[in-house]
């Protein structure tokens, strides 16, 4: 039976970052689902005042694994990932940054060890 592991990332002005945080997960996926493991991720937006709704608006139309939640006020960091957590459908969860500081890839290393 196939695993899934919901990943929360809560998002505030990140336009510039958003095209390469859709190739690092895509591409973490396709290696997760080599292990059997699928993705449900929930990006949070918080109020972004760029162009990221407009980003993960046509990102979670066009992938069915993608839940994408606008935040009309700024719910701040935590209140993002409370949110996210409560949404979660996995059997795990991890946190990720939307820019990036932490690589998607290393979740790999937590699913081994999970």
């Amino acid at each position: 039976m196939s695993k899934i592991l919901s990943i929360v990332v809560p998002i505030r002005n990140e336009e510039q970052n958003l095209p390469f945080l859709r190739l690092e997960i895509e591409t973490l996926k396709n290696a997760l689902a080599e292990i059997d493991i699928s993705i449900d991720l929930i990006v949070n937006d918080n109020a972004s005042t760029d162009g990221s709704h407009d980003f993960l608006s046509a990102w979670s139309r066009e992938v069915p694994w993608v839940r994408f939640f606008h935040f009309q006020v700024n719910r701040g960091f935590q209140g993002s990932i409370i949110s996210g957590m409560r949404e979660a459908k996995g059997d795990a969860l991890v946190v990720l940054q939307g820019d990036l500081q932490d690589p998607p890839f290393l979740i790999i290393e937590f699913v081994k060890a999970w």
